[in-house]
């Protein structure tokens, strides 16, 4: 489950792919770095959105 809304990874990307992304950057630190919450079997994950792959097969 992904974003805020807690939805499937390809519904949240068709949904407009929600991130957090803070409109004031203080420089060198990771912590304002744009990032999509995902809970992946039962653990809570914050990532970059750059590394997000939806494949299908």
């Amino acid at each position: 489950m992904m974003g805020p809304h807690m939805t499937s990874p390809t519904l949240w990307w068709e949904e407009n792919a929600e991130i957090f992304s803070r409109s004031k950057r203080e420089e060198d630190t990771m912590y304002q770095l744009d990032y999509i919450h995902i809970l992946y079997k039962g653990k809570d994950y914050r990532i970059n959105p750059i590394f997000i792959q939806i494949v299908e097969g």
